[in-house]
């Protein structure tokens, strides 16, 4: 449990922003506005063998893990350090009852 309760001190609060649902007005599709929170979450580089596992192509630099116990979905976007990062994978990791995202940068607000 080493690594829960590593990943557990190294939580921050960030921003989690979850798309809203387009919706048809009219014959139109009009987005809905993205419904903004806050999670506890750790976020990190990926790892020596998640860099080598990414497409040809792809920027490591850009592409963050992030855990938190609160349930992220694809294309939410988490803001972290002035970056937001549009989540892109995601999976349940049962032994630390955390969630594992992986999201790539889209967003830089410090530049």
């Amino acid at each position: 449990m080493a690594v829960v309760d590593a990943v557990r001190a190294r939580t921050k609060t960030l921003q989690l922003e979850r798309p809203g649902i387009t919706v048809n007005t009219d014959g139109f599709a009009t987005k809905a506005v993205p419904a903004v929170s806050t999670i506890e979450a750790h976020a990190q580089p990926l790892s020596p063998k998640e860099v080598r596992e990414l497409e040809p192509g792809q920027n490591a630099t850009a592409w963050r893990n992030i855990w938190s116990e609160t349930e992220m979905k694809v294309s939410d976007v988490i803001t972290s350090s002035g970056k937001k990062y549009t989540i892109k994978r995601v999976e349940y990791w049962e032994e630390g009852l955390f969630y594992r995202a992986q999201g790539v940068i889209t967003e830089d607000l410090l530049s």
